[in-house]
This record gives C-alpha cells, sequence and structure tokens, in this order.
C-alpha cells in the first residue's frame, strides 16, 4: 500500500487507486481458487484425500500402491473418477497445501 503525501497530484492518486484495485483483483482470484480447491477436496472419499495427498508430494502411481497396500490399477481408478479435473485440482491443491489447508 502506498502513502501520498500533501500536496499530491492527481496522477499518482489514479495510479495508487489502480495499482490497490489490480492488488485486489489478484487476491480475489486467489482466495477463489482456494476456495474452488478446497470444495472440491471436501468431495473426496477419504482414501481418495490420501491419494491426492501422495499425487502432490510427487509419488507415481505404483509408489501410492505400495504405500496403501493396494494396486496400480485401484490408484488409476481414484485418479480417474475425477476425470479432467483431477490435473488441475492436483495443481490447485498444492499451491493450497503449500499454503496450509485447513
Amino acid at each position: 500500500m502506498d502513502f501520498l503525501f500533501k500536496p499530491f497530484n492527481l496522477e499518482d492518486l489514479l495510479n495508487s487507486i489502480a495499482d490497490a484495485i489490480e492488488f485486489d483483483h489478484r487476491q480475489l482470484k486467489r482466495v477463489s481458487k482456494d476456495v474452488e480447491v478446497k470444495r472440491y477436496f471436501a468431495t473426496l472419499t477419504p482414501r481418495e484425500k490420501e491419494v491426492c495427498h501422495l499425487l502432490v508430494q510427487g509419488l507415481l502411481n505404483k509408489d501410492i500402491a505400495v504405500r496403501l497396500g493396494t494396486t496400480d490399477a485401484t490408484i488409476k481408478v481414484h485418479k480417474a473418477r475425477h476425470g479432467k479435473n483431477a490435473g488441475r485440482f492436483i495443481a490447485g491443491f498444492s499451491e493450497v497445501l503449500f499454503r496450509g489447508l485447513p
């Protein structure tokens, strides 16, 4: 946030307002994405949440399967259940997780 000292010119005021609006827009976009990711995460089964946490850590399907005591095919089923959304969700989830998922 900028502070303007008197006397200030109109151009400085307008630039500060434009910067504040842009900052607010970026914040709103980030918060909206976080809400969307958290809402999507809430729809996952407990097992899918486990799979998701391991995917975010960068583990391969076969490594996740070994860790969870299941098969590679089962992990693929968990991922496929969410189709195209899974990749977008995993990317968004990793960002939210990095900042701290409540």
